[in-house]
């Protein structure tokens, strides 16, 4: 589980699209971290953007299925006086609130995309949970993905992520 959340993370890493979204809206690279020991080193406002994969796991046995999965909590910077962007209809948007669900649309075509479209998750689950800080500095969002394979017994039923 962790080498499939650490290759997923190298992927997302390694995206072009994603690299050019954080380095125009940030300034710089986004934070890419698997696991945490402890809530007190879940990334934060120094290393935001960032990404982070927790939670993976699996679950096989005598079905004919093998099925993995992973969350990963996304973090943007915000500011005291986070502004709005308008639409063209007039409705305001959040910028924070916008940064956060580009940054889960980029992953989700990433994710899409990964090892030549063979394995997209069968499941992808977003959902802004808004201020992490309570001072507007730090606005996240979660993802749980879930994927579901033929189980093949022995070594090389494994599956590549």
């Amino acid at each position: 589980m962790v080498e499939m959340s650490r290759k997923l993370a190298v992927h997302l890493k390694s995206s072009a699209e994603l690299e050019a979204y954080c380095q125009q809206e940030f300034g710089k690279s986004i934070t890419t971290v698997v696991e945490y020991r402890n809530v007190n080193e879940i990334p934060d406002l120094e290393t935001a953007p960032y990404i982070m994969f927790y939670n993976a796991g699996k679950t096989e046995g005598l079905t004919k299925k093998v099925h993995y999965q992973v969350d990963i909590a996304i973090g943007v910077p915000g500011s005291v006086s986070d502004s709005y962007l308008e639409t063209e209809e007039g409705v305001l948007v959040l910028k924070s609130y916008k940064n956060v669900s580009d940054i889960m649309q980029i992953i989700q075509s990433e994710l899409n995309a990964y090892q030549n479209k063979k394995i997209p998750p069968e499941v992808f689950s977003a959902i802004f949970t808004g201020e992490a800080d309570q001072a507007g500095l730090l606005w996240t969002g979660m993802i749980h993905c879930e994927w579901e394979f033929q189980q093949i017994l022995g070594p090389l039923g494994m599956i590549d992520f």
